[in-house]
């Protein structure tokens, strides 16, 4: 086990460092000992400024006569996230353009990644601004400095939330990509930079985005990855009770599985089934098929006209915390003809809406 250690006068302040510090340390899973400093006496180490100082391999962090304890021990796991961080810690990207919707998607993510361990790769991919004289082209350095400030500016404005909510996990690193938007964070997924993504969207409002598609939609059909989608409105609920709208009744139970390894909850799972045309057998507009009260799972029936209404309906009536979807694989001519319900809830929904792929449910259950 890696050690660090906390030198400085025995005091309140230093006490309270120890405890903070020792505690962010367990709730991030990090496999480190922090120990306090001695002399050959075995009285403990001063410091230079005779405040408290962690000392972090090569690196000995003190604590500044103005700083509250909380910014303190934030500035210290921010080092020692960097260097002794788990591999197994799961990595959730957030692309953020600075809008209100990227700064949705911040807030889940940063509750999200509480619930589940993880830690927060804010990121901003960059397209650069030109313009062209008299056919030379000019590239504005002075914009992507700008933008590069921006970024580091959202993650402190983050962690100063966190501090005035007494809380300081997760660990939040920020990465600067210059390119495509969607491009770049499906590249991020495939070099293996993530685990999976939290984007915000525009909402069903907004003309542009339902005509020309958007980013999110982007990223949900094409990254290999689970990708939440998070709607005007939205703020994180801990995931209580699930909806997992199916279309391949076969995967019913790897896809519950990877749900809940994925929530890091034994949540309840309403798995609906969803046909478009009315049903001569049916007399109710949704029937319950069956029900494991004991796995918390049940099995339901819904014949609507309007999928992504009745889905809003459902979810409402029964108080649903997230949404699941799952996205096939298809070749050319069937993403051609095929109507993509899940192209189309990304856009259009009113809940958290979790997409998972078809690779997601077989590396989540193994």
């Amino acid at each position: 086990m890696q050690e660090i250690f906390i030198d400085g006068h025995s005091s309140d302040v230093q006490s309270s460092v120890k405890i903070l510090l020792e505690k962010e340390i367990i709730d991030a899973g990090i496999d480190v000992r922090l120990l306090e400093s001695r002399d050959l006496n075995g009285d403990s180490l001063k410091s230079e400024a005779d405040r408290p100082a962690v000392r972090i391999k090569q690196s000995t962090f003190t604590m500044e006569e103005d700083e509250s304890i909380s910014g303190f021990v934030q500035r210290c796991m921010r080092a020692i996230m960097q260097y002794y961080r788990s591999p197994e810690l799961p990595r959730i990207i957030v692309p953020t353009d600075f809008s209100e919707a990227s700064d949705r998607a911040l807030a889940f993510a940063v509750e999200l990644a509480k619930q589940i361990n993880g830690m927060i790769k804010l990121t901003h991919v960059y397209f650069p601004m030109n313009s062209s004289v008299d056919g030379v082209v000019y590239i504005d350095s002075k914009a992507e400095t700008a933008a590069r400030e921006r970024l580091v500016a959202k993650r402190v404005e983050m962690e100063n939330k966190l501090l005035d909510y007494h809380s300081i996990s997760p660990f939040i690193e920020t990465v600067f990509l210059v390119g495509q938007a969607s491009k770049e964070v499906e590249r991020m997924i495939e070099d293996d930079l993530g685990d999976l993504i939290v984007m915000g969207s525009a909402g069903d409002d907004d003309v542009f985005k339902r005509l020309l598609g958007s980013v999110s939609v982007a990223v949900t059909i094409h990254a290999s990855c689970p990708v939440f989608v998070i709607p005007p409105g939205v703020e994180f609920q801990p995931f209580r009770h699930v909806l997992y709208a199916s279309e391949e009744p076969l995967l019913d139970q790897e896809v519950i599985s990877a749900i809940k390894k994925l929530t890091g909850q034994d949540c309840a799972v309403d798995v609906v089934h969803l046909y478009e045309e009315e049903n001569d057998f049916v007399d109710n507009d949704t029937e319950v098929i069956q029900e494991d009260k004991v796995k918390r799972v049940k099995e339901v029936l819904l014949f609507k006209q309007d999928l992504i209404e009745s889905l809003h309906a459902y979810a409402e009536a029964e108080n649903i915390d997230l949404i699941v979807m799952e996205r096939k694989k298809r070749d050319f001519w069937q993403r051609l003809f095929h109507k993509s319900a899940t192209r189309a809830m990304t856009i259009r929904t009113r809940w958290p809406l979790l997409i998972l792929h078809e690779d997601d449910i077989i590396r989540l259950n193994n």
